[in-house]
Order: structure tokens, then C-alpha cells, then sequence
């Protein structure tokens, strides 16, 4: 015999879950300021990595030497040296560009002064390279019949080497991620390059720090 009310034997009748239960107007007020404060602090953290803790920031310079010529007394009865830079900037950050002005770029033989130069103001994009030819002019640079001897012997065995000094302007951007204690934009790239070679020296970068 069916029990009285018409209800099924053995069927239990449940109260709704928390879950299930419908959200009270202040319960889902809370629940969508919670939802806010929850992407507020997702977002900061997330721009906290990208302005600070980017694992690929970090920009290296590299030089090489093209068209050396007016070392061999044979070849160039023009007894000062004549070569250009090329300029190659690699930008591992994956996040901003960098930009650079006022590059001025000087070379040295030991601790004379055989070639100066520049390259306009460029920029590298975030994970980009950048290749520049610099400007070299080696006017009022001339050389002793034996120091150019010296030079066209090292040139000649690869053991030519010649000091890159590279100053110019950093952007305020790296400046602030990457020296706190600079004492302006101004930094330094210092290379050693061998002429004759195709492939690029990699710089140091070396900033002015406060005093």
C-alpha cells in the first residue's frame, strides 16, 4: 500500500546544498568584490614580473672590424690606419625595446688614439637585433714608421688587437631597473676587437655610479 501524500517509498527529500543554494544579495555582493580584488592583485603581480623580474632583460653590444687598410707600406703610402666599425646590439629582454643617443665611439692602439666615430641614436625591439655601420674618421691620426710596422706584423698574424671605447646615453627606462645608484645616463660599452675577423666581440657596459 503506497504511503499517504502519494510519495514514492524510499525517496528522501534533501534541503538545497551550499553549493546550490541560491546567493543572498549580500552574499553576492561580497562574492563579486572578492572576484575583483582577486584580478587586481593577479594584474599586479603580473606587471611586478614584467618591469622587474623579466628572466631575458639584458642588451649586449658586439664590434667588429671591416676594411682595415693603410697599414702595409707596400699597399698605402698613407702612413695613418684606416678601418670601420660595424655595430651589432642584441636586445634579450621579450618585453620592452631600449633605445640609445648620443653614441660616440673611440679606438685605441695600446694608449694611442688610431679612430673615432659615431652612430646616430637607435633603438633595438624586445627581442630584437640591431646592426649599424659607424661613421670612423681617423683624421690627424698618424703613425711612426715603426709603430705602423708593428701593427701591419700583428695584422698580418692575428694578433692585431684594438680597444673599443663606446660612450652614450642609456634610456631612463634601463636606468631604473638596472642602477639605482647611477649617477646619470651616461654609460660605457669597452670592447677588444681583432681585425681580420668576421665574427663580433661581445662590450662590457659599464655605468657611472654615485660618488
Amino acid at each position: 500500500m503506497a504511503p499517504a501524500g502519494g510519495e514514492a517509498a524510499g525517496v528522501e527529500v534533501k534541503e538545497p546544498g551550499f553549493l546550490t543554494r541560491p546567493l543572498t544579495p549580500k552574499q553576492t555582493k561580497v562574492a563579486v568584490t572578492c572576484s575583483v580584488l582577486l584580478v587586481a592583485v593577479v594584474v599586479a603581480l603580473l606587471t611586478i614580473f614584467l618591469v622587474v623580474l623579466d628572466p631575458h632583460d639584458g642588451v649586449v653590444f658586439h664590434v667588429r672590424a671591416t676594411d682595415v687598410d693603410g697599414l702595409d707600406p707596400a699597399h698605402s703610402p698613407v702612413i695613418r690606419p684606416s678601418f670601420g666599425l660595424a655595430l651589432r646590439v642584441d636586445n634579450h629582454g621579450i618585453y620592452f625595446e631600449d633605445c640609445w643617443e648620443n653614441v660616440t665611439i673611440t679606438v685605441f692602439y695600446g694608449d694611442r688614439i688610431v679612430g673615432w666615430g659615431a652612430v646616430p641614436d637607435f633603438c633595438a625591439g624586445k627581442g630584437a637585433s640591431v646592426e649599424l655601420n659607424a661613421a670612423m674618421s681617423h683624421t690627424d691620426v698618424v703613425l711612426t714608421d715603426e709603430l705602423r710596422g708593428s701593427m701591419a706584423s700583428q695584422l698580418r698574424t692575428g694578433g692585431l688587437e684594438l680597444e673599443v671605447e663606446m660612450r652614450m646615453l642609456l634610456s631612463k627606462r634601463h636606468i631604473d631597473r638596472n642602477c639605482n645608484s647611477c649617477a646619470s645616463r651616461q654609460g660605457f660599452q669597452f670592447c677588444s676587437v681583432i681585425p681580420g675577423r668576421q665574427d663580433y666581440a661581445p662590450c662590457q657596459l659599464v655605468h657611472l655610479l654615485r660618488a
